[in-house]
């Protein structure tokens, strides 16, 4: 995906725990879109919400990893996001953890939650 002016835009991947994969058809996707964001989940054929093994992801390569802030401790429901793979292809570095409540819920969060990835996005060196 690109940008305007042809710059190519940041893929993002945003998963959460056991391997659930968010895809494009979701709140956070169009919010990722609107601060610049390219969801990387087309390639996994996933459109809403659906799982991702370790290997789809490491051929995946996103540059960015979009996380839920919770407390998450090294359990096995946990174990994908932890593993050491991802570290040694690259993917991890940069992260990106929202609150779950921006991520879970529309309505009077989804302004924070688009400030939030655009602040992200420049940060990123993605520009309006």
């Amino acid at each position: 995906a690109t940008l305007k002016a042809g710059r190519p835009a940041i893929s993002a991947l945003a998963i959460q725990r056991r391997g659930f994969v968010l895809g494009e058809a979701t709140l956070l996707s169009t919010a990722m879109a609107a601060a610049g964001f390219a969801n990387a989940s087309a390639p996994l054929g996933i459109s809403s919400i659906g799982r991702a093994s370790l290997e789809a992801i490491v051929k995946l390569k996103p540059d960015v990893l979009v996380l839920e802030d919770l407390p998450v401790s090294r359990d096995q429901s946990s174990a994908l996001l932890h593993h050491p793979l991802l570290a040694r292809a690259g993917i991890g570095v940069r992260v990106l953890k929202l609150p779950v409540a921006e991520v879970t819920c529309g309505g009077p969060s989804l302004p924070s939650l688009i400030r939030r990835l655009v602040v992200e996005a420049r940060a990123l060196g993605v520009r309006d």
